[in-house]
C-alpha cells in the first residue's frame, strides 16, 4: 500500500522492483494490447497481430506483439487497463488517479529487434508522459477501471468504497455512488450498457447507472465465501454474471431472477434432471445428455459441473436421488480450478506449506475468466492466492 510524506501526499513509488503485471486489456479491433510495464506504475503499449486461427499458429515465423509505446506519469502501480476508442486509453493506479491516454498510430522509432536487458533498445520505444487528462474522483487507491461501451462511461473502483462514472468527452466525472461492503474491493465489470457489477470479500454488488437511488443491491456469495471476488464478467447479453474468487470456485448469478444459480432444481417424473437457464427458464434434460462432460484432460472438467450453451448442468454424481418426485436444493451451481502449476522447491511453499495436511491449502484464484462468442466454453486462468508462491493456472470448461 502507498505510505504518504510528511505533507500528506501520496509517495511516489516509482522505485518500487517489478511486482508483476496487474492489468492487460486489447483494444476494440484487437490492433493493440495495453499491460504493465517493467515498472509497475508505467503502462506497456503493444502493437499486436492477432488475426484468424491460422495466423496465430504460425507465431514461430513472425512477431505478434512489437512494443509500439511506453506510457509514464502515474506515482504507484497500475491496477486497471481498458481501451475507450482503439487509440485512447484509460488507466487507473494506486495513486487515486485515472488517467486517459491518447496513444498515436504508428510503431516503435527504431528497430524491436535491438534488444538489451530491458527488453528493447533505449530511444527505440517512445514515451508518452502527458495524458489528455488525469481525473481525480476518488480519496484512495484505484483498483479498477472499465469502459461501458454503450453507455459511453468510464466506471472505476477505489478502495475507498466508491464507484464514479466519468464521461470521456468532457474529461470527469459526473456521478459517484458508495458501496456499503469496502472489504477488498478488487474488481468491477460492466454489461456495456447502465449495469455494474463489483466484487468485494464476500459480497457482488449490482449497481444501475440509471436508478434513482445510491444504494447497490448486494449479494452475499454462496457457501459463506470470503476469500474475495477477483474477476467478474457478464454475458447472455448480461443477464449472467460469472463470478471467479480467489479461493478456487465460479459463481454464476441470474441477474434477471436476482440469485445465484442452483446447482440443479430437482428431477422430473421421468429420471430427467432439470437444469436452470442463463434467463431463468428450467428444461428437462435426459439423463443421457447430462452425463457428458469436456475432454478428460481439460483441468478439473472431471470433477466439475459443466456450463454447456446456456444451460447448466450438473453431472449424475451431483443430482437428487429420483423418487419420482421434484426436490429442490439450495446449493449453488460451483465450478472449482484444479491443481495446476505450484513451484514447490519455491521457499515460500517449503516454510509455509510443505507441512499442511492439505497442501492444496495453496488453491489457485480466477484471477481472470472469458466464455467464447458461443458462450459454450469458459476459459479460467489463475494462479495460487497466497502472496509469495509460485504457479498457475489454466482451465477449460465446455
Amino acid at each position: 500500500d502507498s505510505d504518504s510524506d510528511s505533507d500528506g501526499s501520496l509517495r511516489d513509488s516509482r522505485r518500487f522492483e517489478n511486482c508483476g503485471i496487474h492489468a492487460i486489456s486489447l483494444n476494440p479491433s484487437r490492433t493493440r494490447l495495453a499491460t504493465g510495464g517493467e515498472n509497475p506504475c508505467d503502462v506497456a503499449v503493444f502493437s499486436a497481430s492477432l488475426g484468424d486461427e491460422a495466423s496465430l499458429s504460425s507465431h514461430a515465423s513472425r512477431r505478434l506483439l512489437t512494443p509500439s509505446a511506453l506510457l509514464v506519469g502515474h506515482r504507484d502501480w497500475v491496477f486497471g487497463l481498458d481501451w475507450i476508442t482503439d487509440n485512447v486509453l484509460a488507466s487507473g493506479s494506486r495513486d487515486a488517479t485515472v488517467r486517459i491516454w491518447s496513444v498515436p498510430d504508428g510503431g516503435a522509432s527504431g528497430s524491436p529487434d535491438r534488444e538489451t536487458k530491458r527488453g528493447v533498445s533505449s530511444g527505440a520505444i517512445p514515451e508518452i508522459r502527458e495524458p489528455v487528462a488525469s481525473i481525480r474522483a476518488h480519496a484512495d487507491r484505484v483498483r479498477d477501471v472499465r469502459y461501458a461501451r454503450r453507455a459511453r462511461r468510464l466506471v472505476s473502483l477505489s478502495v475507498d468504497g466508491t464507484v464514479a462514472f466519468t464521461d470521456p468527452e468532457v474529461m470527469a466525472a459526473i456521478d459517484t455512488r458508495r458501496l456499503r461492503s469496502r472489504r477488498e474491493l478488487m474488481c468491477l465489470a460492466t454489461d456495456g450498457g447502465d449495469a455494474t457489477a463489483i466484487g468485494s470479500q464476500a459480497h457482488v454488488a449490482l449497481l444501475d447507472h440509471r436508478a434513482k437511488t445510491n444504494r447497490a443491491c448486494e449479494k452475499k456469495l454462496p457457501h459463506d465465501d470470503a476469500d474475495g471476488v477477483r474477476s467478474l464478467s457478464f454475458s447472455g447479453g448480461g443477464r449472467l454474471l460469472t463470478v471467479g474468487g480467489g479461493g478456487g470456485r465460479l459463481f454464476f448469478f441470474d441477474v434477471v431472477a436476482g440469485k445465484f444459480l442452483p446447482r440443479v432444481l430437482g428431477v422430473d417424473e421421468e429420471g430427467g434432471s432439470l437444469v436452470t437457464r442463463a434467463d431463468g427458464a428450467t428444461r428437462a434434460d435426459g439423463a443421457k445428455d447430462a452425463s457428458r462432460t469436456g475432454p478428460e484432460d481439460s483441468p478439473g472438467v472431471r470433477d466439475a459441473r459443466r456450463v454447456h450453451g446456456d444451460d447448466v448442468i450438473a453431472p449424475p454424481s451431483a443430482r437428487p436421488p429420483h423418487d419420482g418426485a421434484r426436490r429442490r436444493s439450495a446449493a449453488s451451481l460451483v465450478l472449482r480450478t484444479g491443481e495446476g502449476f505450484l513451484d514447490r522447491e519455491h521457499d515460500m511453499f517449503l516454510e509455509h506449506f510443505a507441512d499442511a495436511e492439505d497442501w492444496f491449502a495453496a488453491r489457485n484464484a480466477c484471477y481472470a475468466h472469458a466464455w467464447d462468442a458461443s458462450g459454450t466454453r469458459l476459459l479460467v486462468a489463475g494462479g495460487p492466492l497466497a502472496y509469495g508462491l509460485k504457479g498457475c493456472y489454466v482451465g477449460l470448461w465446455r
